[in-house]
Parts: C-alpha cells; sequence; structure tokens
C-alpha cells in the first residue's frame, strides 16, 4: 500500500463504526430533543400561570369597578 493511500484509509472510520457513530449521534440528538421539549412545557406552564394571575386581577378590578358604579359611590 502505498503511504497516501494508507494514510487517506487511516483518517476514514470502517464502515462498523460509521453506524455506531450515527447511532449515538442520533440518541444525543433525541436526548436534547427531549430536554427541549421539557423545558418548553416548564415555561409555557410559568407563561400560563402567570397570564392566570393577570386575569385575575384584571377581573377582580372590574367587578370593584362594577360594584362602584352600581352602588354609585
Amino acid at each position: 500500500m502505498q503511504w497516501w493511500s494508507r494514510r487517506r484509509d487511516e483518517s476514514r472510520p470502517a464502515f462498523h463504526d460509521v453506524g455506531t457513530r450515527v447511532e449515538e449521534i442520533l440518541r444525543l440528538a433525541e436526548e436534547q430533543a427531549e430536554a427541549h421539549r421539557a423545558e418548553a412545557r416548564r415555561e409555557a406552564a410559568e407563561i400560563m400561570a402567570a397570564a392566570r394571575r393577570e386575569a385575575e386581577e384584571i377581573l377582580a378590578a372590574a367587578r370593584r369597578e362594577a360594584r362602584r358604579i352600581t352602588d354609585g359611590t
């Protein structure tokens, strides 16, 4: 085998290694995707809770204002 041919072959992974590497890359990608989905669910829950609190505050203020108007005070 020529030195240039051997050097090129040594830099490439064997085909059986490629499958293992691809499998590992896909497994890591799945784990990262699940972590991102979990974080998105947590953020969505926090946003929804904050929106509900704000809506309750607005509704309470509107009820107070309605009572003030109807009571004539």
